[in-house]
């Protein structure tokens, strides 16, 4: 049987290092650059991901020379997930409730027959992000503090802007602006109402926006980068960019759940007539009970009717 073997050009080939942003809870693609075209001889290629407290890299996705990929470890130290592994890219997601780390080291490292095997290592910094939308022209963010801080373990939570100076503070959910030492420029951006802190003024301008947020506790402090993130055309009731769920493939059934252009799910309607068409069916089935019983009755009438006008 003769193998597909996949080819890259392996001029000028050397070892790559990169450094990238993603969010938590959003599905991200990461792509081994050495594979991008299509060229020389693949033997293998293998996916790895660094465990800084064993100090080793561990192997979780591999692909043949067919580019025939496998999960080796769909969940890796760190908290990451692993979703799929296809050719050149993989699909990765990472929970911030359950990740110990706000970056990770990533490595391919690919195979060729007759040549020294090249790394591409990826380093991944995760920030916290928060969609606004223009139409409503604020966000929440103490109800954006409260869904990724561990409250029960925080004593009290201090925001900084990109600058380093503090601009407001939360202490047992109940944040204020701080009005002491030098003015961010944030702070004329806040307004506090009922205890909660709300960015206002928002813009198309303000996407990218960041700003960190200080957890204090007995025993640790924990930073916390967060990136604003602005969507013009839908508002408040929308999914945001950072929790939508990966959708069904071509291959999904009819009558499947998908999500619709508001976001929210809708119902395919292929296979929606089924009550018309039992009722038809049903209506089939009567239709036949009766015909066969006339055709059996007639007869048997007839007979009858016979043998009583001939008599004995």
């Amino acid at each position: 049987m003769q193998i597909n073997k996949i080819k890259v050009p392996l001029k000028n080939l050397i070892p790559r290092t990169e450094t990238k942003e993603f969010c938590y809870d959003t599905p991200f693609n990461v792509t081994c650059e050495i594979l991008k075209g299509a060229y020389g001889t693949v033997d293998f290629v293998q996916w790895k991901a660094y465990d800084q407290r064993r100090n080793h890299w561990d192997l979780f996705g591999y692909c043949n020379r067919e580019m025939r990929c496998e999960i080796k470890r769909a969940l890796l130290s760190n908290g990451i997930q692993v979703l799929q592994v296809v050719k050149a890219t993989i699909t990765l997601q990472v929970s911030s409730k359950t990740s110990t780390d706000n970056q990770s080291r990533l490595r391919c490292r690919v195979d060729f027959e007759g040549h020294t095997p090249l790394p591409h290592e990826v380093t991944i910094n995760f920030v916290y992000c928060i969609t606004a939308h223009k139409t409503d022209g604020e966000v929440n963010l103490s109800k954006f503090l409260e869904s990724v801080i561990p409250w029960k373990e925080v004593d009290d939570v201090r925001l900084f802007d990109i600058e380093g100076i503090e601009f407001a503070y939360c202490k047992s959910k109940v944040c204020a602006r701080n009005k002491s030492g030098p003015l961010s420029v944030l702070w004329n951006r806040t307004t506090v109402q009922s205890g909660s802190l709300f960015l206002t003024g928002i813009e198309e301008s303000d996407s990218g926006l960041r700003m960190k947020a200080k957890t204090v506790s007995a025993t640790s402090t924990r930073l916390y980068t967060i990136k604003v993130l602005v969507n013009s055309s839908q508002g408040r009731n929308s999914l945001t960019p950072t929790a939508l769920p990966i959708t069904g493939t071509a291959n999904s059934s009819p009558g499947s759940s998908s999500s619709g252009p508001t976001g929210s799910p809708t119902k395919s309607t292929v296979g929606s007539p089924s009550k018309s068409a039992a009722a038809s069916t049903t209506q089939c089935i009567v239709r036949a009970i009766v015909t066969i019983f006339l055709a059996v009755l007639v007869p048997v009438i007839f007979i009858w009717w016979r043998l009583r006008w001939n008599g004995p």
